[in-house]
């Protein structure tokens, strides 16, 4: 029998998981967890990390730029995204939004769920940058819009924007493997 190890999105633990596609049923979760701790590079930073830190310690990017930016009124817009929405953002961002709005300075993050964070402490940094301000605008989950509303961080009333369908597999039109779980990627033919 097969063993499929899945990775955390963080490369934090590998579990051996058992796979049983002729009978659709749930694996049992085999083995114990491992904890992945890669040796890090001692890398210098300009400051003390603020908080939230989307560095990325076992990855040596960007720290040949600098900057530490201490405003908001540099930017025409800052943007606040709880979760990876780069996917649809990036062509909306520069095919729709900075068209229409003629935005000269702007940054937007399309990070884990830090809108709260990034809001509360005014500040977001990267590795050897630091932008110490309140984003303009924040898009997220419900919860995290409840977090910021009852906080009071928020002017305004949230306003739903899409429904998320959580986790999906997406597959060729027509279905032709018929995929319809995550088991079925164990699958030979696949």
């Amino acid at each position: 029998m097969k063993k499929l190890y899945m990775i955390t999105v963080f490369s934090i633990c590998c579990l051996g998981i058992s796979i049983n596609a002729q009978t659709n049923a749930i694996p049992e979760i085999l083995g114990k967890p491992e904890v992945y701790a890669p040796k890090l590079l001692d890398w210098k930073t300009d400051f003390t990390p603020k908080y939230p830190d989307l560095t990325e310690p076992t990855s040596n990017r960007i720290y040949d730029l600098h900057m530490q930016m201490n405003t908001c009124e540099a930017f025409d817009i800052v943007l606040s995204t709880s979760g990876n929405y780069h996917m649809a953002l990036t062509e909306f961002w520069y095919d729709f939004l900075l068209p229409k709005y003629q935005w000269k300075n702007w940054y937007f993050s399309t990070s884990p769920p830090i809108s709260y964070e990034q809001t509360k402490n005014k500040a977001l940094s990267y590795s050897n940058v630091a932008l110490m301000c309140v984003p303009h605008l924040a898009v997220g989950p419900k919860d995290i819009m409840d977090s910021l509303t009852n906080a009071r961080m928020m002017e305004g009333k949230p306003v739903p924007v899409f429904k998320n369908r959580g986790n999906v597999l997406l597959v060729k039109k027509g279905n032709p493997k018929n995929i319809r779980s995550i088991w079925d990627l164990e699958r030979q033919d696949i």
